[in-house]
């Protein structure tokens, strides 16, 4: 951590009646799949210490449970890139969206001839790079029958659609979905075998609100680009996304996550 960077930090702690740390899972946390122990016991002595932590992902409750588990935050941490807020300590959700599902209804109509109705003939059909990303698609289906998330249409659940494995139809689905980046829905591919579908105005600070002008956040992806862009302080990993690099005032890590947590921890 350079000298101006910890002059930001420092500042931070400084300032802040109650630091609130909000962390993003994957590419951030979250490394091969893993939390390392020393980051787990690090928030675990900021929440000791009095500070706030939260979780703000993109995954659903069932593919986060383990790492919330894990973590424990004691404060709200957002779900679905915004879409629900949970709250750890007492299990409670709350949803930050409302959604109609006229253009969702009518873009599963259109991309039926690509795409099978239910999750047993996806798994069947199509082929997967490996076991856990068959593994996460699955469980973006089953999320359907959580009874958390009664009466199902009442939130879009950040569906996953997989990409069928032969390349013409492949670029026929991506063209279908392009099509459909209406008033309600945002349409995005991730990588070569995913779709990604959400409503389009709610993101990850939608799930904090005004608080979010007063956090310190961890993020590596586009889809951390307006809860940084809105926070106090903004950190992205070395490995981020280079979009990310665009938004002002933002610290860079040079080295690991643990490195620069340990790095605040000798700051307090």
């Amino acid at each position: 951590m350079n000298e101006h960077d910890k002059h930001i930090i420092e500042s931070y702690f400084k300032t802040s009646d109650k630091p609130h740390l909000c962390f993003d899972l994957d590419g951030t946390l979250v490394q091969n799949s893993n939390i390392e122990q020393i980051c787990i016991d690090i928030l675990q002595y900021f929440m000791n210490s009095g500070f706030s932590i939260s979780i703000a992902t993109g995954r659903s409750f069932m593919e986060a449970w383990e790492l919330i588990e894990l973590i424990k935050p004691n404060a709200d941490s957002a779900l679905y890139d915004g879409q629900l807020t949970f709250y750890y300590k007492d299990k409670q959700f709350r949803q930050n969206v409302k959604f109609d599902f006229s253009e969702y209804n009518d873009l599963l109509a259109e991309m039926n001839n690509y795409t099978p109705g239910t999750v047993e003939e996806y798994l069947t059909k199509y082929h997967f790079s490996s076991n856990r990303i068959k593994r996460l698609f699955e469980l973006s289906f089953r999320l359907y029958e959580a009874p958390e998330f009664q009466p199902r249409y009442e939130i879009l659940n950040c569906v996953y659609m997989a990409v069928p494995a032969i390349k013409s139809e492949k670029d026929k689905f991506f063209k279908k979905a392009d099509e459909f980046q209406g008033h309600l829905l945002k349409v995005e591919k991730h990588g070569s075998c995913w779709i990604k579908i959400s409503p389009k105005k709610v993101c990850k600070a939608t799930a904090f609100g005004k608080e979010v002008g007063s956090m310190m956040c961890f993020g590596n992806g586009v889809n951390d680009f307006e809860i940084l862009s809105r926070s106090k302080v903004k950190i992205i990993m070395a490995n981020s996304n280079l979009y990310l690099r665009q938004i002002q005032d933002v610290i860079e890590l040079e080295n690991s996550l643990t490195e620069f947590l340990l790095e605040m921890v000798r700051l307090l």
